[in-house]
Parts: C-alpha cells; structure tokens; sequence
C-alpha cells in the first residue's frame, strides 16, 4: 500500500465519496479513509430539488453521468433500482394536540403540503443512505480512489508539504501523507482538533436533539385520514410521498417512508429535553414509547411499528440518540484542507438541507482543487469557501429558528415562519437551473434584502404574545414576500395546499 496522495479524504459517505470521485477521475491520487465499513445505519435521508439541480450540474460539470439518476425518482428506479430509496413529492405536516386524535377541517386548520414536483417521475427521493453511500463509495474505488475502511485514525498532525494521518488499519500502525486534507467525516474532529479550532455551536439559536432509527410496519397517515373522513381531495400529492412531518409542540417527529417498507421515525426535541433521567442509556425504547403514548394518532401509526436499524455492538436494534444535533467550527477551510459544509457545521433536519448543503460544497470543493489557478488564488479561494459555508450555517440557522419560535405560539405561526424557508429554496433552485450558480449563495444566504425580512420576522416572532397575533404576523409576512411568492404561500385560498411551480425538470 503507498502512503503518500495528493488528497486525503476522511469519510467515505456520499460527499466523501463523490468527491474522491471526481478527483481521481481528474488524476489526482486520492486515499479514502473512513473508521466504519460500508453498508451502514446513517441519516440525513431527505433530498430536494436544490439537492437534485446539484446532482445534475455536478455529473454535467464533472463527466459523471451515472450521477444523474439519482436525481430523480423515475430515473432512479430506471437505472438504479438496487438502490433503496423512498418517494418524496414534497414536505407535508400534521399539528397534534397532547391527548387528542388528529383533527381537521375543511381550511385545513391543522395541516400543511407543499409540493416540490409536478409528478412521481420528477420527484424528489429519500436516500436509504446504506444503499446510497456504500455506491458512491465503490464509484470512488472504481475510478481509482484507495478505500481504507475501518482505519482507526489516532493523529492528524500538518508536516512539510501537507498533512500526515496516522492510525490503526489492518492490524497496521500506518502513517499517510497527504498534500490536501478534506474533512467529510460529519463530526469534523480530525481537523478541528488537529488545529484547535473554537466550536460555536453554544452562538447558535437551534438547540435540538433528537432519538430516531428505522422501522418496518408504519401506519399510513394517508390511510388513517381516509379511515376517519378527514378531507385530503385537495391535497397536491399523497402526504406519505413526502418528508412528513408531524407537529408536537415545542418538537416534532419525522416519517420518511422508503420503497421497501422500511421508514425513518425519529424525535426532535429542544435539547433541554434530552436529559439523563428522561433517555437511560440502557432503556431508551420505554422513554420513545412513553412519549408516543402521549398523541394518540401517532401512536396508532407506531403501534405495530418494530425496530429494525441501527444496532449495538451485539447485534441487536436500538435506538440512536443524538442529544444535541446543532455544532459549528470557527473556519471551514485553509491552507491545504477544507471541511465539507456538513462536517463545518449543522443545524437541525427540520427543512432537509443536510444533502443539498453537502453537494454544494463537494462542487466548490472540485472547482477550487482541479482549478488551474496559482497557489495564491487557491488560497484565496480557500478563505472565501470559509466565510461562505460558515454565513450559510448561521443563515439556515436563522430559517430553522424562526420555525421554532413561531411553533411556540401556534401552528399558523409556524406556516407563516416556513414560508422563509420556501422561498428561500424555490429562488436557490431557480438560479442554480437557470446559470449553473447560485448568485444569491446557498438558500439565497447573501441576498441583502431577503436577509433582512428574515430579520425582521424573528424580532415580530419573539415578540409574540397576543392570541391574534399571529393572524397579524400571517398578513404582514404575505405583504413581505409578495415580490418573491408567485406559488401562493400563505394565500387564504390556497387552504395551505401548495402545488407549487419551482425551475423545471427534466
């Protein structure tokens, strides 16, 4: 085995992957190391239109052609149907009451759909990111990226011309050389720690955790309205197709259903909640059940639920525990290393930005590393990706908080607080398939103006008191966004049905 590479690259899950990649597609000599083996339990399974434009422009941009059937769910299960995944035609949520059965009224009161595609062939997908990762993994390999999985790597330390990772790999004490060093890892300790870097993640307004883990025999929400008479005749799509979320409160619970039978059901909650005494260590199942218990519907959709994934170290499935999700590192790149946006920081599932963001960053990532620039432009590059990633962090930062102010108070709140979101999105798209470049930035996070309606709507949310107020918030935020809002977001006809028109695809 060499030890030395032009690009080493820790973690091997899609963005890793995918970007060691491309590079060794270019001829760089490129080392994939990952402390895990593939096939393995991960989240962050909810893509986007963002996400699919990215897929596209980076297997146009790059000569990876394969790329592009992930894109789509037609063309997924064309041409790669041995890769699990779920149907996904846009976002749609449930507001539950403690105690209660879901209910509903003709307005759709207590719900919310907003469709990213016009039909299953263009749809958006769910990742089942075992299947996912483990193919961009064998992509890298195949192009001529070395893979040394379960590498315990023990220091990342610079020396002369680059880095030096030493660990434990194949029963070896193995020490590898490499010029540029890329942290796609999620956690980002190798390179934060190697540089001291500040953790910011205490800065940040979302503070949530989460326990999730994938299940056979989910209930159909879909099924269970249809068996109670709610109205659903004007929904845009099925609201299983969908990243369904279902309202709590002060947190919420996810259902991300895949083909095969197999859903994602996880538990986001403010971080204060994750306490000792509510998740033991040894027990978590009896806090999951005891929890559900509490919303009667979704109890029913869970009731014959069974784990399936991830497992412990006997085998056998138990729930993950993430009691904060939210972090954040004071730089993402420098001089001869960068961090994949994900790894710099992240922020809370609730608007499935992780794998747009992720992609994002491996195109920028490529772009600067098989650039021809001069060593100087490169690390100017470096320095503008930094400040780049770590504004756009903080702005999903600020969309994702909104929301959890806004659920504070009322469900309305909420809708009008997500519309931030959707109109960030649909504009990002828009740019990126029409030019290839998202000029605004990432979720138009350096469009002045939009930045400060934003603003504006988190001071107007805590400052949310009066039981009317958020009618008036709804009718204010509708008078703001009207420049930018032609797919009717929070109209009083559209009964908050959103069959909305984003760039199109193909």
């Amino acid at each position: 085995m060499r030890t030395s590479y032009d690009i080493g690259i820790i973690g091997s899950g899609f963005s890793g992957s995918l970007l060691a990649w491309i590079l060794s597609k270019h001829g760089f000599s490129t080392v994939l190391i990952d402390r895990a083996q593939h096939p393995r339990f991960a989240i962050g399974e909810s893509s986007t239109p963002l996400a699919d434009f990215l897929l596209e422009h980076i297997a146009d941009r790059f000569g990876l052609p394969e790329v592009r059937a992930l894109s789509r769910w037609g063309s997924w299960q064309r041409e790669l149907p041995q890769l699990r995944a779920g149907k996904k035609r846009g976002f749609s949520y449930y507001s539950h009451v403690r105690g209660e059965p879901f209910r509903e009224s003709p307005s759709h009161e207590n719900s919310f759909l907003v469709a990213a595609s016009g039909s299953d062939e263009l749809s958006d997908t769910h990742w089942l990111r075992s299947d996912v990762d483990q193919w961009f993994c064998q992509q890298a390999a195949a192009a001529g990226a070395v893979l040394c999985e379960s590498f315990a790597v023990t220091s990342v330390k610079r020396v002369d011309g680059g880095w030096e990772v030493s660990g434990d790999f194949d029963e070896s004490s193995v020490a590898l050389q490499v010029a540029q060093l890329i942290d796609a890892s999620g956690s980002g300790n190798a390179i934060g720690q190697a540089l001291g870097l500040e953790q910011f993640a205490d800065r940040l307004q979302t503070q949530t955790g989460s326990m999730y883990g994938h299940f056979s025999h989910v209930g159909s929400m879909s099924k269970w309205l249809a068996a109670h008479d709610l109205p659903t005749t004007d929904d845009p799509f099925n609201g299983d197709d969908a990243a369904q979320h279902h309202w709590i409160g002060e947190g919420w619970i996810w259902m991300l259903r895949f083909a095969d039978g197999t859903t994602s059901v996880g538990l986001v909650q403010p971080t204060a909640k994750w306490t000792d005494e509510l998740v033991n260590a040894n027990d978590r199942s009896a806090a999951w059940r005891q929890f559900l218990q509490g919303y009667p519907t979704i109890h029913e959709l869970m009731q014959d639920a069974k784990l399936v994934a991830p497992h412990d170290a006997r085998g056998i499935p138990r729930l993950a525990w993430m009691p904060r999700i939210s972090r954040l590192w004071s730089s993402a790149a420098g001089d001869n290393w960068l961090m994949i946006p994900t790894t710099a920081g992240v922020i809370d599932p609730l608007h499935s930005t992780g794998i747009a963001h992720a992609l994002s960053g491996v195109l920028r990532a490529a772009e600067i590393l098989t650039g021809d620039q001069s060593a100087v432009r490169r690390r100017e590059a470096l320095a503008q990706y930094s400040i780049d990633v770590l504004g756009e962090v903080r702005w999903i930062d600020q969309l994702v908080s909104a929301c959890y102010l806004a659920s504070q108070h009322s469900f309305e709140a909420f809708v009008a607080a997500s519309s931030l979101y959707f109109i960030s999105a649909v504009h990002c798209e828009r740019q990126l398939a029409a030019s290839g470049e998202m000029r605004d930035g990432f979720l138009l996070a350096r469009a002045a103006a939009w930045q400060h309606i934003v603003h504006e709507t988190l001071l107007k949310l805590e400052d949310l008191h009066d039981p009317n107020a958020a009618h008036a918030l709804t009718r204010w935020l509708r008078g703001q966004i009207q420049p930018w809002n032609d797919f009717g977001l929070l109209e009083p006809l559209s009964h908050r049905r959103i069959s909305r028109s984003i760039a199109p695809a193909h």
